[in-house]
Formats: structure tokens, sequence, C-alpha cells
């Protein structure tokens, strides 16, 4: 799921604040002590992004150590609705390109209109990808 976000995203800006780690299925267990406040504001929080509050510690810790993306379950929808909806777009290209190899000569105004508005539909989904992955960094890095 990292690499499909990294890849529709502008990856220049990514990689610039990103940190590289090895992958590495070994886990380590972390223990740490906080207040009872402290821990019902990180239930508020965690529950607010629909996510436990150990995810939501280890959603902190790795955005900070790695700078990438840590999605929450909204996150996650959102960005499959915005999917869903560039595959809708990407089938009509797809209609588009064969009534054009089908009849070269027809419909120029129609091929026209319509590849404008598939760009600006196109533009404004990539733009909302941009802004929610940039809201969710801006989240953990705080």
């Amino acid at each position: 799921m990292r690499e499909a976000v990294i890849a529709v995203l502008d990856q220049e800006s990514l990689r610039t604040n990103k940190r590289v780690l090895p992958v590495s299925s070994e886990l380590h267990r972390v223990e740490t002590r906080i207040s009872a406040p402290e821990h019902d504001v990180l239930r508020i929080l965690a529950r607010a992004d629909g996510i436990s509050v150990n995810r939501w510690v280890v959603s902190l810790i790795r955005a900070r150590l790695t700078r990438t993306p840590q999605l929450a379950t909204a996150e996650i929808e959102a960005l499959s609705r915005s999917t869903a909806a560039l595959n809708a777009l990407g089938r009509n290209l797809n209609q588009i390109a064969k009534a054009l190899n089908t009849h070269p000569n027809g419909l120029p105004a129609y091929r026209l209109n319509v590849m404008k508005a598939l760009e600006v539909e196109i533009a404004e989904t990539r733009k909302a990808i941009r802004a929610l992955l940039a809201a969710n960094l801006e989240r953990w890095n705080g």
C-alpha cells in the first residue's frame, strides 16, 4: 500500500524528506509509562483515528522515523475511494482510445471536451490524495 501511495504523489517531495530503514520482520517490544491524563488523551486521539492506542503510538514512532504517511482507517477508505475514481477514469480513457482507434476522424469536439473533463478530474483526485497524505504527515510530525 505504501508503494502505491508514493507512486501517486509528487515523488520528489517525499524522497527528499524520507528516511529509508531496512525492512525486518523481527519486532521488539517497547514499554513506557504515562500518566492517566496522558493515556486518556491518547485514547481520544486513537479513537478519532479509528485505531488502537498501541497502533497510534506505533504510527507516531514510524512516521517520525521514516517520515512516511501512517494511514488510519478513515484515510485508507478515502484513498480507496480516490483509487476507485482513478480506475473509473482509466476505464473511460480506454473506451475513448478504442473509439478513436476505430473512428480516428470522428467527433473531434467531443474528444477534446471529454479529455479536458478527465484531465480536471484526475488533477482534482491527485490533489485530494496529496492533501490527505500531507495532512497525515503533518499530524504525526506535529
